[in-house]
């Protein structure tokens, strides 16, 4: 399925409970990380619990693979070994990427993901969303 169809998907189904997949204020800053990404800076959020940082990330990670990131190349990943954080996340990601959210203790199977596409040439244009840094 491709990203666009799989992200239309998903934005109806969180619309039928109510829900959004990305808030208005959320799109606002995501295009502005996508803008400031583009110019190969480096971009770290700072907000508030609860603002809707992880809203920004599927935006911004939906934005990249529509212009230049292969969508199996995206992870999410954080040093917390908190496993309620790794469902809550798979629940937010889109299903292609619920294979690629690792925390503290799956960091060496994230790792390993590395050095497999390393082998096949593919380590080129990977986006990392960094959670609770």
């Amino acid at each position: 399925m491709s990203i666009i169809k799989e992200w239309s998907t998903e934005k109806k189904t969180l619309e039928s409970k109510g829900q959004k997949i990305v808030y208005p204020e959320q799109k606002k800053t995501a295009k502005w990380i996508v803008r400031l990404f583009k110019k190969k800076n480096l971009i770290t959020l700072c907000a508030p619990p609860q603002w809707g940082k992880t809203g920004v990330s599927l935006y911004v990670s939906f934005k990249l693979c529509s212009a230049m990131i292969d969508p199996q190349k995206v992870f999410f990943l954080t040093g917390m070994s908190d496993l309620s954080w790794i469902e809550q996340t798979k629940e937010r990601v889109l299903p292609l990427w619920r294979k690629n959210v690792y925390h503290r203790n799956t960091l060496h199977q994230f790792e390993d993901e590395i050095e497999s596409l390393k082998e096949r040439n593919e380590d080129n244009n990977i986006l990392l969303i960094i959670d609770e840094c």
